[in-house]
């Protein structure tokens, strides 16, 4: 599938956040207003690499990686998951990291094998990052 196919799927995915006991939500190409007390932030996980669909077991297990990551790099974090709500052919598990700067989560991302990833600074809208 072509970048730009994915580009679509993903600004019409949904981005739920587990956030201080509320669902909160992100959308790429608008502002996160909930989150302007932080720097920066990013939302990534580790399912399906290259938007390959992985047994649940194996992202579960890349999920845990990526999550003691963010615990050994000392970030505060909040669960969430994403999915696509017109068919519902996926559903991923991820985490907003809080103030996590711009090469940092593309590192992350790049890591556990994303096409994409979200970023977002104070002031700026959401964006759709691909690597």
């Amino acid at each position: 599938m072509e970048k730009t196919a994915y580009k679509e799927i993903f600004e019409k995915s949904i981005y739920e956040i587990f956030f201080e006991n509320a669902i909160k939500y992100l959308k790429p190409g608008y502002p996160a207003p909930w989150l302007s007390r932080y720097d920066s932030w990013a939302y990534i996980t580790a399912f399906n690499p290259g938007s390959k669909m992985l047994r649940e077991e194996e992202n579960i297990r890349r999920n845990k990686k990526l999550l003691q990551d963010i615990k050994e790099m000392n970030y505060k974090y909040y669960e969430g998951q994403s999915y696509e709500p017109q068919s519902g052919y996926w559903h991923e598990n991820g985490y907003l990291i809080l103030n996590i700067d711009f090469e940092t989560a593309k590192m992350l991302a790049a890591k556990y094998g994303q096409l994409a990833f979200l970023f977002g600074e104070t002031g700026t809208p959401c964006r759709l990052i691909f690597l």
